[in-house]
């Protein structure tokens, strides 16, 4: 992940694998 990306832009991303995480383990 590119460090020029804007703070906001990093947490969403942060949040989908998060979510993509959780999705996956079935928590």
């Amino acid at each position: 992940m590119p460090p020029r990306l804007p703070l906001l832009t990093r947490r969403r991303y942060l949040d989908l694998r998060r979510l993509a995480g959780a999705a996956c383990t079935g928590g």
